[in-house]
């Protein structure tokens, strides 16, 4: 968490890890507020240097270290309950929003390339809302690329493994961005209704 991503030293994950250690414990897994990975990309910098304190601390006492993040989902704090979501879960593991500076200005920019690959409800058409916020689509080649880029870099942090979290389109919405209109039209040879067909 912010401890850890902002503050903490090297020393100071090794401490952490060397209780661990104590305990028995042979592997850990990650989970932080930064877990919507993609509303943290202006940080990612820092995050996987995180990453790298925590591999190294844990392969000193002979601990193998998972990294977890979802894959496509975003906060969205566009409205009072979405931005209640958003603090809820930001406080519930330590944080808050105040401690990231411009992120909630950066995650609702209408120019942001990630909210450009957002999963489209069949039902409204407009973005699906699993959790208070935004679910990207794996049919985009943008995002796929742009995600695999991203596991390349936290690959190189060292990790033994990472638990991709989240790789589903979120019910009861389906997508139905252009990319997969375009491959149900190729695959089916039909179109996908819209919302008022739904």
């Amino acid at each position: 968490n912010d401890q850890e991503i902002l503050h903490d030293t090297q020393e100071d994950i090794d401490r952490k890890m060397a209780k661990h250690a104590a305990q028995g414990i042979t592997h850990v897994i990650t989970f932080s507020s930064t877990h919507f990975r993609w509303s943290f990309k202006p940080f990612w910098k820092e995050i996987n240097d995180c990453i790298a304190k925590i591999v190294r601390a844990g392969h000193k006492y002979g601990i193998k270290v998972i990294e977890h993040h979802s894959c496509n989902l975003t906060h969205y704090p566009d409205t009072e309950e979405n931005r209640n979501m958003f603090e809820g879960e930001m406080i519930l593991r330590e944080s808050t929003s105040k401690n990231w500076p411009g992120l909630e200005k950066w995650m609702m920019d209408p120019e942001n390339e990630i909210e450009k690959w957002v999963q489209i409800s069949g039902a409204t058409g407009k973005p699906v809302v699993p959790y208070g916020g935004h679910g990207r689509c794996f049919n985009n080649p943008e995002f796929v690329n742009a995600y695999l880029k991203y596991l390349e870099d936290v690959y190189a942090t060292g990790v033994d493994g990472i638990m991709t979290d989240d790789v589903h389109y979120f019910y009861p919405w389906a997508c139905t961005c252009s990319y997969c209109r375009e491959g149900f039209r190729k695959k089916y040879g039909s179109d996908l209704p819209q919302p008022e067909d739904w």
